[in-house]
């Protein structure tokens, strides 16, 4: 047997491109099949080390495969993966004789992971039968954190390190960048994933009310306390609770939230005995939150016990590969959704606009315009028409010192489309040059600081 061999058998084009990039990168031999019966010939010819199949294929069910493969070979590392999946499904691909089962679509981590665990357990002759477990992982399919940068291969080291342990986690990166989603990773991966995951975003709820949602209160302790109110806290309990936007709590909160920590205890607004609660906190900014200590506006010592564990996140313009096999991702999510499966892919322009453009607002502003481009277009193909509007070179020209007639193609142009988004491109530039110092940045713009926090919240910077 070749040990550095992989079978994929797959119809999905993208898909299999996707898998073929996912395992070049890690030494393999990949060799791809689109049926059952090219797929079982090369099984026979190349005898592969691991085999990945999924079930809807063009001339049957996977599990056809899967039954030829396992009578010829019962120590065949076999991955089943579908868009269709249920426990049920995933049941009767272990007694046939997978090794595991993956539910579509998945992240580059995830299906790495799975062969490698797989490869480790037929080595070891362990049977991986546990019915709980093939559960979790039909129930918390973590598949949207994508890429294979170093920058994401770190975070997703961190993660492997940590998840089982209980230690406070802070995730820092520009909004849009998946904060949220690696918290939710981090939760899914731990032995403690069926216990609850509380989201809180600090920013969105008003101060006078968040120390009520976060903690509870008790019935007629203050005006509106009409009944009992358990807090996000306590609803947490043997769980975690992410503080989404930890830098924007107040300096009371900030106090209240130390001592929590400190503790292990939370105590209702109006009650004077406290709870033990056992709850993991991760916490999340797109602020530097080390330059709000230095100013002042965040406590040190809840900074230091929040940062025992520091997860960043790069900026989509810095990942590099990793921005298209996130559009592609997008791009068979929507095709799906929408019902629009005559989409093939991206046109070399939109490919070359994906890559050249900055993506000031990140992973969140691409999933936007990939869902809006699936739905109007009326192309076989993505376009950058599609994704940009009728002026197909809109980003790319912005660092021109002069726009040429060719560039205002179409009709429909927005000229306050096109100067907010060079605007916005201008404040991020200005913030990264002054390492997000707002005063200095208001002053490269030649604007006041006022005017400058302004434009961060309506451009959500």
């Amino acid at each position: 047997m070749d040990s550095k061999k992989i079978l994929i058998v797959d119809d999905e084009v993208l898909l299999s491109e996707f898998l073929e990039i996912t395992f070049t990168r890690e030494k393999y031999d990949v060799l791809i099949a689109h049926n059952i019966k090219d797929g079982y010939n090369l099984f026979l010819q190349f005898d592969p080390q691991v085999i990945i199949i999924d079930l809807k294929l063009p001339d049957g069910s996977g599990f056809d495969l899967l039954k030829k493969i396992t009578e010829r070979n019962k120590d065949a590392v076999i991955i089943v993966i579908t868009a269709f999946g249920n426990i049920d499904i995933a049941v009767e691909a272990m007694r046939l004789g997978a090794s595991d089962f993956i539910s579509k679509p998945f992240s580059a981590e995830q299906i790495s992971g799975a062969v490698e665990k797989s490869i480790i357990k037929k080595q070891n002759k362990i049977q991986d039968n546990n019915i709980a477990d093939i559960s979790k992982k039909i129930i918390y399919p973590m598949n949207r954190i994508i890429g294979n940068s170093r920058e994401i291969q770190k975070v997703f080291s961190i993660i492997n390190k940590i998840a089982n342990t209980d230690t406070t986690v802070l995730i820092t990166g520009e909004s849009g960048t998946g904060k949220e989603l690696v918290a939710r990773y981090i939760h899914y991966h731990s032995d403690s994933n069926a216990n609850p995951f509380i989201t809180v975003n600090c920013n969105a709820i008003p101060d006078t009310l968040l120390e009520s949602e976060l903690f509870g209160h008790k019935k007629g302790s203050f005006t509106g306390a009409h009944a009992d109110k358990i807090g996000l806290f306590e609803a947490a309990d043997n769980g975690v609770i992410f503080l989404d936007e930890i830098g924007d709590i107040s300096p009371t909160l900030q106090v209240k939230l130390l001592r929590v920590i400190e503790d292990k205890k939370i105590m209702r607004i109006g009650e004077v005995t406290s709870k033990k609660i056992n709850v993991r906190i991760i916490a999340a900014t797109n602020k530097d939150i080390e330059v709000e200590v230095k100013n002042g506006r965040f406590r040190e010592d809840l900074f230091y016990r929040l940062n025992i564990i520091r997860i960043h996140l790069p900026p989509l313009r810095e990942r590099g590969d990793d921005i298209l096999m996130i559009a592609n991702f997008f791009l068979e999510n929507f095709k799906n959704q929408f019902n629009k499966l005559n989409i093939i892919g991206f046109s070399k322009d939109a490919i070359k606009e994906i890559n050249n453009y900055s993506w000031p607002g990140n992973i969140r502003e691409l999933e936007n315009i990939l869902k809006r481009a699936v739905i109007l277009t009326e192309n076989n193909e993505i376009t950058a028409s599609d994704l940009f509007g009728n002026i197909v070179n809109k980003f790319s020209y912005i660092k021109q010192s002069k726009i040429e007639e060719e560039d205002l193609i179409g009709d429909g142009i927005d000229l306050n489309e096109i100067l907010e988004d060079l605007e916005k491109q201008y404040i991020i530039a200005a913030l990264k040059k002054a390492n997000n110092n707002q005063t200095e940045a208001a002053k490269l713009l030649n604007i006041n600081r006022t005017t400058l926090l302004a434009k961060i919240r309506k451009y959500s910077i």
